[in-house]
Formats: structure tokens, sequence, C-alpha cells
């Protein structure tokens, strides 16, 4: 194994650790009943989900260096999974985002530029600062609590389509 890819494979083992924190089992609650976790798909299930419905997303990934899945937030029986993948010689990042209704995926957004940072109570998905949609060139916010989702422009980054696999009508 190269060192580059003892580095990585290092640094993503403690940034896993680090995350088993939002990790939840979709049963789990606080000790008042209140869930604070996906209620319907965590990123576990979202990847078995993925690969049973032979998604588009996930076509060669056997063959990527890093296959993750983070939870990032969740609005009512939306929730929000980023799919990251590291491919190829030189170690290069894709990022996807997923919404899931219940246990079904909604639709993504393929290769987009940053993963978010949350998901507000209002169901609107915040991103780094450097990365603040650009709402002049997408017709409305990221928002989970839509019924519509346009492109997403991140900052002066091209903007990324949506790609729908059902209605989004609740």
């Amino acid at each position: 194994m190269t060192t580059l890819r003892m580095v990585i494979t290092c640094y993503w083992f403690m940034f896993s650790l680090a995350l088993q924190a939002d990790v939840y089992s979709v049963d789990q609650s606080t000790p008042d009943g209140v869930h604070n976790q996906p209620r319907w798909i965590t990123p576990q299930a979202a990847e078995i989900y993925l690969h049973s419905i032979r998604s588009p997303l996930m076509q060669n990934s056997h063959t990527d260096h890093v296959v993750s899945l983070y939870f990032f937030g969740d609005y009512q029986d939306r929730t929000l999974i980023g799919l990251e993948r590291v491919k190829g010689d030189d170690y290069q990042q894709y990022f996807s985002l997923l919404v899931f209704e219940k246990k079904e995926l909604l639709g993504y957004y393929k290769y987009v530029a940053s993963f978010p940072a949350a998901v507000d109570p209002d169901g609107i998905v915040v991103f780094p600062p450097r990365f603040t949609p650009d709402i002049s060139r997408s017709e409305a916010a990221f928002s989970l609590a839509s019924d519509v989702f346009s492109d997403l422009c991140l900052g002066d980054i091209a903007c990324v389509e949506w790609t729908a696999l059902r209605d989004t009508n609740k």
C-alpha cells in the first residue's frame, strides 16, 4: 500500500470513528422518547438500498478507494444522506446528496461541490460559507420541506441538476 493511500485510509478511519456518534439505529431514541436521529433511514440502510435498486450512483463502486455515506439531518419524513466516493489514481472525491422520504429515495444531486453543514429545524439545508447556495441561479432554496427541488447552485460553481426518482408532492 502506498504511503498516500495509507494516510488517506488512516484519516478516513479516524474520521469515521468521530462520526459514529451521529450514526443511530432506526429505533434509538433519547430517554424522554424524543427522536434526535434519522427516523427512517440510516447511512447503512441507504447503501443497501442503493445497491438493491442498482442505482447509477453506485455503478463500479467496487473499484473505488472509499465509499462512505453520511447522515446530515432530517425534516418530518425526509432524510438527507451524503454519498462520498473516492476514485482513481489521484484519489478524486465525488459528493452526492440523496433525499429519502421514509425509506424510499426521492432523488439526488450527483457530484455536488460540498457536503452541507446541517439541516435547520425548518428543513433548509445549510452549507459552509464558501458554498452558500446562490438562489439567483436556482428556482428555490434547497429545503427538505419543499415539494420542488430545483438545480443546486453553490457559490460560483456550476449548478447541479436534481435527478427525481419519484414525484415529490407530499
